[in-house]
């Protein structure tokens, strides 16, 4: 074996940090050089599995529904704007003030917005 496989120094980039706890050092970047990514107790196994727990105890993010993103949007007052509708297909029995009227957005009613903003816009 060879002498260096023996050694019990951390790899590379590797560093020990004031209270003993080991770090992998970031170099992203010479605004971020130098930056600690994660600190993991590597030498007390309690102290480790604690970490460890209180990682996985936080909420996971919610992701915003692809579908919503491309048809709603949040008005300044939290209203939620939707496009018009009627305006797909059968145009020719329509008048032209109904397809003219039907140009833009609108507000969604209050009791489909409460429905759009809880399921599919859960930061909006």
């Amino acid at each position: 074996m060879h002498e260096r496989a023996r050694d019990a120094r951390p790899a590379a980039g590797v560093e020990k940090g004031a209270r003993g706890l080991y770090h992998r050092a970031f170099s992203g970047g010479p605004a971020l050089q130098g930056h600690a990514v994660a600190t993991l107790p590597l030498e007390e196994p309690a102290a480790r599995a604690a970490f460890i727990i209180q990682r996985k105890s936080q909420m996971p993010k919610l992701k915003t529904k692809s579908g919503a993103k491309k048809r709603f949007k949040l008005s300044a007052s939290g209203k939620v704007i939707a496009g018009q509708t009627r305006k797909r297909h059968g145009m020719i029995k329509r008048t032209k003030k109904q397809i003219r009227q039907l140009r833009g957005t609108r507000a969604v009613s209050e009791a489909d917005s409460r429905a759009v903003r809880k399921y599919y816009l859960p930061y909006g």
